[in-house]
């Protein structure tokens, strides 16, 4: 009898856990549907506005929504890999979780597998994605002139580049910069919340303490963080070129300190890799402690400037 009951629990939950997964999946199509239909009624009412006003206007008008389009969707599918990525490596670190049910007048804790916060992993890097991603195409006007290219003829006086990459490719390169910024830097502080909260890092007798999977996680994580902050030092001479006219000082103390910034963000960047493999504490915090302290001083030095 008492494994016949055992089989009987065990036939309802499997079924109790399919027809979740059903109606899940059945929840997600029907989100999808919407979605893609209300996008159809858009672009069909767009063509006839644009078709009555002039006929060519039609075509054009669909390419914008398609390259909006994939241009959402490329940026969801990208924040969504990352964001993924990121919390199956914390997942893997879980080895379970205790939560309290309360059964009558008893609170009973019970254990939760990682199996069972698998879903839930996924359900949150696919959230991020869309948070992040969503809206991108809004920006496609930069990246059709980008793609399309723009010469004047006329070389600036400082980097010695056509204006044209001013006009058309700069703008590009701070979007992009700003989403990788924004990627790195949300990853950074969930998954060091998401271990926080599994004990991974912890105040042990008055000092921090995390495990090795935390660190080396941590440590990677953070050395991509400091090259996309080196991204953002190396862009600072194109923007103030294109923002206006400087003398030959402030130029060359520009470049000096960018080339100085950029390079503290590659040491920081080699700096965390080996915090990852050898868990070198004090050289962490000095390198990052510089970095942060250099691009202070700019930014002190220079308010306009936006250093990272």
């Amino acid at each position: 009898r008492s494994r016949m009951a055992r089989r009987t629990t065990w036939s309802r939950a499997g079924l109790t856990a399919v027809r979740g997964r059903w109606l899940l999946g059945s929840a997600a199509a029907l989100v999808v549907l919407l979605f893609a239909g209300q996008w159809c009624a858009d672009l069909l009412a767009d063509r006839w506005w644009a078709g009555a006003l002039l006929p060519e206007a039609a075509g054009f008008v669909s390419s914008v929504r398609l390259l909006r389009l994939t241009l959402d969707a490329a940026a969801v599918l990208v924040g969504t890999a990352w964001y993924t990525g990121h919390l199956l490596i914390v997942h893997r670190a879980i080895g379970s979780v205790q939560i309290s049910r309360q059964v009558a007048n008893l609170e009973i804790r019970e254990a939760v597998t990682p199996a069972t916060l698998l879903p839930l992993a996924l359900g949150i890097g696919v959230a991020l994605g869309l948070i992040a991603g969503m809206g991108s195409g809004r920006e496609w006007p930069v990246f059709a002139l980008a793609w399309q290219g723009v010469t004047y003829g006329v070389t600036d006086p400082y980097l010695h580049k056509d204006v044209g990459v001013f006009v058309a490719q700069l703008p590009l390169w701070q979007i992009l910069h700003s989403f990788a910024r924004l990627l790195t830097w949300t990853a950074v502080v969930v998954v060091a919340a998401l271990y926080a909260a599994l004990g991974a890092i912890r105040w042990q007798r008055g000092r921090p303490a995390m495990s090795d999977h935390a660190r080396r996680h941590l440590g990677f994580l953070l050395a991509g963080t400091a090259l996309v902050l080196a991204w953002g030092f190396l862009l600072t001479p194109f923007e103030a070129a294109a923002g206006g006219v400087l003398d030959s000082a402030a130029w060359n103390t520009l470049e000096l300190t960018t080339l100085a910034l950029g390079g503290a963000c590659l040491a920081a960047s080699a700096i965390s890799l080996l915090w990852a493999l050898r868990g070198q504490h004090l050289l962490m915090l000095a390198g990052w402690g510089v970095l942060f302290a250099g691009a202070l001083v700019v930014r002190m030095g220079s308010p306009d400037a936006d250093p990272a």
